[in-house]
């Protein structure tokens, strides 16, 4: 017999004996689906923390960082975090002079009140940038020179210029011009107002919540720290062919114990913090393809276990068992592929639906994305799914004894 011929007649007698179990072979499908899907989904999280998707990764570009411990949140105090670094206006000018150095950017997370109405604020991250405010995307129009400063005096004039995440905007109806009322406490925020400058989308990706910007020393005013001029990190831009670990040891040398990481360093520490969520992800896929595979596995054992005495007729009628497990492969393979189809189906409702809650919980839009690749990936993962699966009950037609299972 042709091999086409053998191949259009082994199909159909699988497609037969699948649509002989529908709901088998319903809950075969979706399990393989949902592995699939959760597989692709995952994916898409990776590629889209690598690439432009992820804007909260362009953060982690400047060469060095400089921390002097972690922030941490501390509710129910007027600054809500802990900012470890002291004196940062003088320490970012002192790192700036040394060898190597072209900038240094101090950044300080404070909870500020915010709100257009006095009568209804709530809290916010309040980001104050240090140094030359323009070199950064968030604060495009802001004056570039931290005026109120005033080397140590605090008595320059305030821009009372603030940039607002889009998420925020939206929720109080602001844009450029407009008024908001901004301080460390209540009282504080009802007595003073600021301008809003930009709502840039990319704000909130500093620290996953609704954000404010300003200028540091006007951060520091209106949450009363300008005593000791906090800050929680400072960002070092190195100048063309500086050797960032020269640089970094002799930073770390300082008295005050800093601690210097590069981008990379500081990407894999964010990672690292992040590892309990990352293994339960990882954790949930292994199972979902687990749990596919053996669904697979079991609705071919259960068709092989149904049609026994009729494959083993066809094997006694001159079938080899050759061509009844290419038969049972054909099945397992059909099952992964409507797998991947439903999975594909779902899985741009599924990212875009991802994408929203991410994006509300956390500020970080478009994280999930999914190249062309990834569910080409996907459906080749599903299809072996359903091989895989094949195999392993395709041992039991293998072992079939025609003779004796015909005489039962």
């Amino acid at each position: 017999m042709p091999t086409r011929h053998r191949l259009r007649g082994m199909l159909a007698l699988a497609t037969s004996q699948l649509r002989g179990h529908r709901t088998a072979t319903v809950l075969a499908v979706g399990g393989v689906a949902v592995a699939v899907l959760l597989v692709v989904l995952l994916g898409g999280v990776g590629y889209g923390a690598a690439t432009s998707g992820g804007d909260a990764v362009s953060w982690f570009e400047r060469d060095l960082w400089v921390t002097g411990g972690g922030a941490q949140l501390r509710p129910g105090s007027v600054e809500g975090v802990a900012n470890p670094i002291h004196d940062a206006h003088e320490l970012g000018r002192e790192l700036e002079a040394r060898p190597g150095v072209e900038h240094a950017q101090p950044f300080a997370f404070q909870t500020v009140y915010l709100g257009t109405d006095p009568d209804d604020l709530e809290t916010v991250v309040g980001v104050g940038v240090g140094g030359d405010a323009g070199r950064l995307r968030i604060a495009s129009r802001f004056t570039r020179r931290d005026r109120h400063y005033a080397n140590g005096t605090y008595e320059g004039p305030m821009t009372r210029r603030v940039v607002v995440d889009e998420r925020t905007a939206a929720r109080y109806g602001l844009d450029v011009g407009d008024t908001v009322h901004i301080g460390g406490t209540v009282t504080a925020a009802r007595e003073q107002t600021f301008t809003v400058v930009g709502t840039p989308r990319d704000l909130s990706n500093l620290l996953g919540a609704p954000t404010v910007g300003m200028h540091l020393s006007e951060l520091q005013e209106v949450t009363g720290t300008t005593g000791t001029d906090p800050a929680a990190l400072l960002t070092l831009t190195l100048a063309p062919g500086a050797r960032p670990a020269a640089v970094e040891r002799a930073i770390e040398r300082r008295p005050e114990g800093l601690d210097v990481r590069t981008g990379r360093e500081q990407f894999r520490a964010t990672v690292a913090s992040r590892a309990p969520t990352i293994g339960s992800l990882v954790a949930l896929v292994a199972l979902s393809v687990v749990a596919g595979v053996a669904l697979v596995v079991n609705v071919l054992a259960h068709v092989v276990a149904r049609q026994r005495r009729h494959l083993a007729a066809l094997n006694a009628t001159g079938v080899s068992a050759a061509t009844l497990t290419g038969v049972v492969a054909l099945q397992g393979g059909l099952l992964g592929l409507a797998g991947g189809v439903v999975a594909l189906l779902a899985v741009g409702p599924a990212a875009a639906g991802l994408n929203h809650a991410v994006e509300r919980l956390t500020g970080f839009p478009g994280l999930v994305v999914l190249p062309p690749w990834l569910a080409a990936g996907g459906l080749v993962l599903a299809v072996g799914l359903g091989v895989l699966g094949a195999a392993v009950a395709g041992r039991r037609v293998a072992r079939l004894d025609p003779i004796a299972t015909l005489e039962r």
